[in-house]
Order: C-alpha cells, then structure tokens, then sequence
C-alpha cells in the first residue's frame, strides 16, 4: 500500500518517471545483501543518465511527494551543492551503535541548534554524477566493512555518512 500511495502522490504532483531498482529484492535482518544490491542498482540506473540531470533517489514504502517537481527542484538548487541527503532527528540505525565516530561527525557538521543531524539513506536527491560516486562509494565501503563481531555491515546509512563525510572534508564545502 504504502508504493502505491507513492506512486499516486508522484503522479498527483506532476512527476513523470520513475525507475524501480527493488523489484525482486527484500530486505534481510542481519544481512546486508539488500543494501548491496540497492547501491549497486542505484549506480547502475544513474550510469545511464546525463551526468548533470537531477535525480530523487527515495524509499518509496514510507515517502509522499507534496512539492511539484519544479518546486523540489528550485529547494534542491538552492542549497548550491551536488547533493542533499534527508535527515533525522535521531540516530538509529545498528551503524550508529557501531560507528560512534561517524555518527559524532554527522552531529559535528549540523547546525548547533538544528535537530536534524544524522544522514538518512533512505532519501537524496543531487546530480546523476555525484550521486553515482557516492553510491559507488558506499557499495565497496558496505562489502567491505566487517563489524567487530565478524558481521557484515548490515545497513548502508553509515556506508552513505562516511562516504558523504569524506567527500566534505576533500572539497571543504560548508556544512549541511
């Protein structure tokens, strides 16, 4: 219900296009082969597009689009940058018990008195280049993190952050 009702308001909206990178794969407890193959469906699909097209990268089980695609667009540009992920008010993803770091980096970069400090992976919206870098990014740091206990990282919200995070101290850009 909750694609469908996704799928009604991106219509409503005047949103035209959408590319489903999920139909034949579901989300594991414990393993991390939906995120993988989320990162690495996500880069495909960004792979074919012009380099400067602006694309929503989004869940769609819990998402309702109410801004016009014109709208969205205009509050994307204004932010002056490649890309802009959602965020949270809290932290609470298995990534931010095991990565206390990263997630004090998040907090670190978030305006003192703004209560969205932490990175959610589950929606971003930026160019088709600079989110296939991060998405690239965050799938060989997914497959190649191995938490403490000998466990595959399970959740690509601290694979996005750390990616995210890296890319920000390279170019020096302000915070979020």
């Amino acid at each position: 219900l909750g694609h469908s009702n996704f799928l009604f308001s991106m219509r409503s909206r005047g949103y035209s296009t959408i590319i489903n990178v999920f139909d034949d794969i579901k989300p594991v407890k414990g393993g991390n082969q939906f995120w993988s193959k989320r990162l690495e469906r996500y880069a495909r699909a960004l792979e074919s597009l012009p380099e400067d097209q602006v694309v929503l990268l989004t869940d769609t089980f819990d998402v309702l689009l109410m801004a016009s695609p014109a709208r969205l667009l205009s509050k994307f540009e204004a932010f002056h940058t490649d890309v802009v992920f959602a965020t949270e008010t809290q932290c609470s993803t298995s990534s931010c018990y095991n990565f206390p770091n990263t997630t004090q980096a998040m907090a670190s970069l978030a305006p003192r008195h703004n209560p969205y400090k932490w990175l959610n992976a589950g929606s971003m919206i930026g160019r088709a280049a600079a989110l296939r870098r991060l998405t690239l990014c965050a799938s060989d740091f997914i497959n190649g993190t191995t938490l403490p206990d000998g466990t595959m990282l399970s959740d690509d919200q601290n694979a996005f952050a750390t990616c995210f995070l890296s890319d920000r101290l390279r170019s020096k850009r302000p915070s979020m």
